[in-house]
């Protein structure tokens, strides 16, 4: 139960950017959404595929998780510099 809480948390905060995006708040609205569609369909897919019993999936999912968070600091300045 706890863990699929988190999951909706993590799926609201990336449909926030994605919502954002769309009113226009984010200066490249193509790229970042590009960039959340596919990091949070990375996470969704890996979300699906773990056991959490297993405690070395547990572990792996949770350096992804903050590979993903870290990935945001470079989505966004990226972001900032590109044009697409």
């Amino acid at each position: 139960r706890a863990f699929n809480l988190g999951v909706m948390a993590v799926i609201l905060a990336y449909a926030s950017v994605m919502i954002a995006t769309f009113m226009g708040y984010l200066p490249n609205a193509n790229f970042y959404l590009f960039a959340h569609i596919i990091s949070l369909g990375v996470f969704l897919f890996t979300s699906a595929r773990l056991d959490i019993n297993q405690n070395e999936q547990i572990k792996s999912f949770y350096m992804l998780f903050w590979a993903l968070f870290f990935a945001e600091y470079v989505v966004y300045t990226v972001g900032l510099f590109i044009d697409i």
